[in-house]
């Protein structure tokens, strides 16, 4: 991921495209259905020596509305492969402007929970303290 953003959107053209109503257009509608996809939000990683990149954790973000339940099967199975936690994180968004790109407000805080090898309690951080478990976990990789 670029460090900059680029675009300030996301389109969904592909998201559209890949539903089962829109690829029945063009193969059967029992095969349309069975076209599996999941929108995996981030991959951390971090590079060692060689510039080798090291996967460090599959991370789902969610937009924080007091939802209990996310299905964890496709990320837990994403970890699993590459050998990395797996972290739920649920943001709830500031109503000050980010002062990095003032187009989107800032996070006011984070829900995370990991999923996977092990589950754990939901725990709140402040945006320094993710940032700061973000930045750490790095140095243990």
């Amino acid at each position: 991921m670029s460090q900059k953003e680029r675009t300030n959107r996301r389109p969904l053209i592909y998201s559209a495209w890949h539903r089962s109503d829109s690829l029945s257009r063009f193969i059967d509608e029992r095969a349309a259905v069975y076209c599996h996809m999941q929108d995996i939000d981030s991959i951390e990683y971090t590079r060692d020596e060689q510039g080798n990149v090291v996967f460090l954790a599959v991370i789902e973000t969610k937009l924080d509305w007091g939802q209990e339940f996310e299905d964890t099967g496709v990320p837990k199975a994403l970890g699993k492969k590459l050998g990395v936690p797996v972290f739920f994180v649920f943001y709830t968004p500031s109503q000050e402007p980010n002062p990095a790109n003032p187009r989107w407000p800032d996070i006011e805080m984070f829900c995370v929970r990991q999923v996977w090898p092990r589950t754990t309690e939901w725990r709140n951080y402040t945006p320094q303290e993710w940032a700061r478990f973000l930045a750490d976990y790095r140095k243990e990789a």
